[in-house]
């Protein structure tokens, strides 16, 4: 697949929105996220990340590649994250994904089923984000790269749909699923939406991510001793 930077530059953008969450979250103390919060507004992050690498879902040697690169980014933050939260974080449900399309391949966009299936998701409470959404949001991706109209209605609907029913805050996805799939289009259609700091982000987004729990943890912390 031809490199659409635009994307990059999206994937930038959903990075930023992640450090304002976690920002939000650990320097501000914001734990729950509720309607017209900051934490509302950043739900697209997750969104974005998980429709992007369906998007990008690759087999093979290639798919492998990704998957260890995820796989160390995940090793790296859920050294902080893990006994923060007492849960793995989302890139762990992400490379379960691509484990599970290098079995389903040219089924896989049917993954989007799965957030119908929450209720019954035994990695809740075990993962940040249950396998079933992230599966559902990945398999969605896959259906923006096929680029068919009907398909995509179809998987958007029915995403929305069963994010309503999401337990706790999770379900304010619901609100976002349609308003972030119209956002990706623009930028699969239009190329040359570029921004140069959103690109360097959006290129580095593994890295940026890892990091970052790092850099607010120990900064929160050392004002909290500075504060004494």
């Amino acid at each position: 697949m031809k490199r659409n930077s635009s994307l990059d530059s999206l994937r930038g953008f959903a990075v930023l929105l992640m450090i304002v969450d976690h920002f939000a979250a650990v320097w501000l103390r914001m734990k729950v996220i509720e309607f017209g919060n900051i934490r509302f507004f950043t739900r697209p992050s997750m969104l974005l990340f998980s429709f992007l690498l369906g998007f990008f879902l690759l087999s093979g040697s290639a798919g492998r590649n990704r998957a260890v690169r995820l796989g160390l980014a995940a090793l790296v933050s859920n050294f902080i994250y893990l006994g923060a939260y007492k849960r793995l974080d989302i890139l762990v449900s992400m490379l379960l994904v691509v484990g599970i399309y290098q079995i389903a391949r040219s089924h896989f966009i049917w993954g989007v089923l799965a957030v119908l299936l929450v209720s019954w998701d035994p990695t809740q409470g075990i993962l940040d984000y249950p396998l079933s959404i992230t599966l559902a949001c990945a398999a969605h991706g896959a259906v923006l790269r096929e680029g068919n109209p009907k398909k995509l209605l179809a998987s958007s609907l029915l995403l929305t749909s069963g994010a309503w029913f999401l337990p706790g805050s999770l379900n304010y996805t619901a609100a976002w699923v349609i308003p972030t799939t119209l956002l990706m289009q623009l930028f699969i259609q239009r190329p040359q939406i570029q921004i140069p700091i959103l690109n360097f982000m959006g290129q580095h987004a593994l890295l940026i991510y890892s990091l970052q729990w790092y850099v607010l943890s120990f900064t929160r912390y050392w004002w909290v001793l500075k504060g004494k």
